[in-house]
């Protein structure tokens, strides 16, 4: 996040054409939109959503296809990237758009895949029907 300011700063200061409104005001609504996806997949999933990969699955443990999981399978990790590259469109930062778009998907495509197999070692076909009939909506990753 140093880099994005640095580059804002930078920006402003010596080449301030690059700050278009209607980037950042599309940055402002990928933030949102970002948000609320996020929040959304957190409460529909209730003590089913975490910040880390789960190895073995406690009793607890359901699998959630219903709510926004219905129209998508990793709802907060897509919505955390629309959130993350909204707030660099939003500072109308390309430097950092590019490198955060690369770095933000390099880790959902390696974090979903080892999330995945946990899931299909969890609810076993139930987990494999339901991939197979929901996108993640993150660009490149089935």
């Amino acid at each position: 996040m140093l880099l994005a300011c640095l580059e804002y700063w930078l920006e402003i200061r010596y080449c301030s054409i690059l700050k278009f409104k209607v980037i950042s005001r599309a940055g402002l609504a990928g933030v949102i939109t970002g948000e609320v996806i996020r929040k959304t997949a957190m409460v529909t999933a209730k003590h089913n959503f975490t910040h880390d990969v789960k190895f073995e699955r406690q009793q607890e443990h359901v699998l959630v296809t219903q709510g926004i999981y219905r129209y998508c399978r990793h709802p907060g990790y897509l919505g955390w990237l629309v959130w993350v590259l909204g707030t660099q469109a939003l500072l109308a930062n390309p430097i950092c758009l590019a490198g955060f778009s690369i770095v933000a998907w390099k880790f959902f495509q390696e974090r979903i895949a080892v999330e995945e197999q946990q899931l299909r070692l969890f609810f076993g076909e139930s987990y494999s029907q339901y991939a197979a009939k929901t996108p993640t909506l993150i660009p490149f990753i089935r």
